[in-house]
């Protein structure tokens, strides 16, 4: 018999059921050809940095950016998705495990994962950069790679506990009350990468300081607009001056919700559309935001197109 799905409401328990589940089709198993298109954009200078990944779940690019040099921080909701390998010192607020955090990590990055996913976050990564919502993806060991802290931040603890559990990299865990009573951080051995999990919108700078960058892909556009302000408003106090959020959200034809024939596995929204002006009026005056491109799909986004926008986003 199957369990009934959770609604979003208890993002909790909507997130690790989804990844208990296998409900997570956004997962890949390399780092995200964004990151990688636009890395420079991200760290012009190549130099290491602390790096945070929201709701990074089990991404792969927080190895890639701990591969860089950089310090990952990621952090999720889902501990399932936290429980995978990451090394770079990135903070990747919703971290879903992703080569990228081994790649980042294997660069001599430090990485810290936020996810409230806890199977998410256990992988690897290195750079210091803040990914709010971590997804179990190779870009999180990427970014540790290349010499970045990387620090991953995720609500969905299965995604982190089967991101550390396949990294093959011995790790820690610790309570983390800074980020909540209940929170937990994952840090592997080489102290590369870190991945929280926990609610990315609670992060403060009490929890890891403040942060060179931040990665988040497709993290933002699965929280309502009430959270997408707190979201807004956390990132703005987390970065540097000059620090950098590199963005991308999706957008899809809203009217699709009204077709009866319409019938997707999981209730929609999540995820919801977000354009242009809804970046602008969400960072600016505080932030400059320049869009960097835009990826068509026919079919990805349950057998409909969709539009995926790349942002850059750059704290004054």
């Amino acid at each position: 018999m199957s369990t009934a799905a959770p609604t979003s409401d208890d993002p909790f328990k909507y997130w690790a059921y989804r990844y208990d589940q296998g409900h997570t089709a956004w997962n890949m198993p390399h780092a995200n050809p964004v990151l990688e298109k636009y890395f420079d954009k991200l760290s012009p200078d190549r130099k290491p940095k602390k790096v945070l990944v929201t709701m990074c779940g089990m991404s792969m690019d927080m190895n890639w950016l701990a591969d860089k040099g950089m310090e990952v921080i990621g952090v999720d909701i889902a501990l399932p998705a936290l429980t995978a390998p990451a090394t770079v010192t990135i903070i990747i607020p919703i971290v879903i495990k992703t080569p990228l955090t081994l790649m980042i990590a294997d660069k001599g990055m430090e990485v810290i994962g936020v996810d409230i996913a806890l199977p998410a976050l256990t992988a690897p990564a290195t750079v210091t950069i803040i990914i709010p919502i971590v997804i179990k993806t190779p870009l999180t060991l990427r970014l540790a790679d290349k010499g970045m802290e990387v620090i991953g931040v995720d609500i969905a603890l299965p995604a982190l506990t089967k991101f550390v559990a396949q990294s093959g990299q011995d790790w820690t865990e610790t309570a983390a009350p800074k980020l909540g009573p209940d929170a937990k951080l994952f840090t592997r051995k080489d102290g590369k990468i870190k991945l929280y999990w926990g609610d990315a919108l609670t992060f403060s700078m009490d929890v890891e300081g403040r942060f060179d960058a931040m990665f988040d892909c497709n993290g933002l556009h699965v929280l309502d607009s009430n959270k997408t302000r707190l979201y807004a408003s956390m990132a703005k106090r987390l970065l540097n001056p000059g620090g950098r959020l590199l963005l991308e959200a999706g957008a899809y034809d809203e009217k699709l919700l009204e077709d009866e024939n319409f019938k997707p596995p999981l209730p929609i929204p999540p995820p919801y559309t977000l354009r242009l002006q809804d970046i602008k009026e969400l960072f600016e005056p505080e932030c400059t935001v320049e869009h960097l491109g835009t990826m068509h799909t026919e079919e990805i986004f349950y057998n409909h197109p969709a539009d995926f926008h790349d942002y850059l986003i750059i704290k004054k």
